[in-house]
């Protein structure tokens, strides 16, 4: 099982430096062990330490620590993000990752025809940016994704918190979860992961396994 340090190590701390000094991307300068150290909360979770050739996709996967990490299991991990961004490119070159422009959108089928064993998004902003989810917008989204996840998998999304964004402004402050409608947090609940000090997930995190995804789209 892989630490910090492993991972630092299995890239170069010198190497490490110097794009941070080009880049000025805080997610490999002083942000980095704090990173790390969350993604590798998640594939841990996900067993992926003992298992081999399992198949991700990364929704929103940011500088790219995630997929690197899943690499170094043994595992291909296809990450979605914005290309071109002078500060991140220099890091995917770094990881020897790719990443895909996928973004998602209300109502819309993410433009990727293939199937995973996960489907994971951190930090996600999936239903608060650019515009807040509503209930169809929810199954719609699950709907979608529950066709791009193999039977044995699963969906793996922790969200970014919502208080002091100005979201949900439709609602009314007792009709809103951390997801938008307080129905949502009424039928995540059962899939909530608990965050720990050991584990580092954070707060409002959900893992749907396949099976259940078509069960959560029926109670929406």
């Amino acid at each position: 099982m892989f630490t910090v340090e492993n991972v630092i190590n299995s890239v170069g701390s010198a190497k490490i430096k110097s794009v941070y000094q080009k880049t000025q991307n805080r997610y490999v300068g002083e942000a980095i062990e704090k990173y790390i150290t969350e993604k590798l909360s998640v594939a841990h979770y996900l067993n992926l330490h003992n298992t081999k050739n399992k198949k991700l996709l990364d929704i929103g996967t940011g500088v790219g620590w995630f997929p690197f990490i899943c690499k170094q299991y043994g595992h291909y991990c296809l990450g979605t993000d914005i290309e071109g961004r002078e500060d991140y490119d220099p890091v995917y070159d770094l990881f020897g990752i790719k990443i895909k422009e996928v973004l998602v959108f209300a109502n819309e089928k993410i433009n990727i025809n293939e199937k995973f064993d996960y489907v994971v998004s951190l930090r996600s902003f999936i239903g608060s940016r650019p515009i807040t989810f509503n209930l169809d917008n929810w199954k719609f989204f699950l709907k979608d994704i529950d066709t791009k996840i193999n039977d044995s998998g699963g969906l793996y999304l922790g969200c970014n918190k919502i208080n002091g964004r100005g979201l949900y402004k439709e609602l009314e402050s007792t009709q809103v979860s951390h997801w938008g409608d307080k129905k949502l947090g009424q039928i995540f609940a059962p899939y909530i992961v608990e965050p720990s000090k050991e584990k580092k997930i954070k707060p409002n995190t959900i893992y749907i396994p396949k099976e259940k995804i078509k069960e959560v789209i029926e109670q929406i």
